[in-house]
């Protein structure tokens, strides 16, 4: 098995998770430059959905390798929380876009709701935290190693 250390997970999905919070803020409110540069395919659904595995695949792996190495809950909670308003920010996006109007109803507009895609901006930005605080961690779980541990509490 390869084994991946945990400074180099965080920084690429540091990367990642902010490439994705980008990409969440240009399909949401400027749908039209994806079109003019484009990009119009990366705002479909299957491309969304495969930024939002791979930012998750990233950050449930990373996740687990700092905090075998740091413990840091706070780095576990904001990973979980991101994770989590990722994925739902995703299926309501989608829920939202699929959703069929009875023919025999009065009509009426379906405005599309900002709220999806704010909850999965928050969610990545969530996610590019949770990394950074794992970082900082684990730089600080280096530096408190057993031995540096036993020469500091003999002071």
């Amino acid at each position: 098995m390869i084994k991946v250390e945990s400074r180099s997970l965080d920084l690429v999905g540091a990367f990642n998770s902010t490439l994705c919070a980008i990409h969440c803020m240009v399909v949401a409110f400027l749908p039209g430059w994806m079109a003019l540069l484009g990009l119009g395919a990366l705002a479909d659904g299957e491309a969304e959905w495969g930024v939002t595995i791979l930012s998750v695949l990233v950050a449930s792996v990373a996740l687990r390798s700092g905090f075998r190495h740091h413990r840091s809950r706070l780095a576990a909670a904001l990973f979980v929380i991101g994770i989590i308003g990722l994925l739902a920010g995703r299926v309501w996006e989608e829920s939202a876009e699929h959703h069929v109007h009875d023919e025999l109803a009065p009509a009426h507009t379906h405005e599309p709701s900002a709220a999806a895609p704010i909850l999965g901006i928050a969610a990545g930005c969530m996610i590019v935290l949770g990394h950074l605080a794992s970082l900082r961690a684990s730089r600080e779980a280096r530096w408190l190693t057993p031995r540096a541990q036993s020469r500091s509490s003999s002071w």
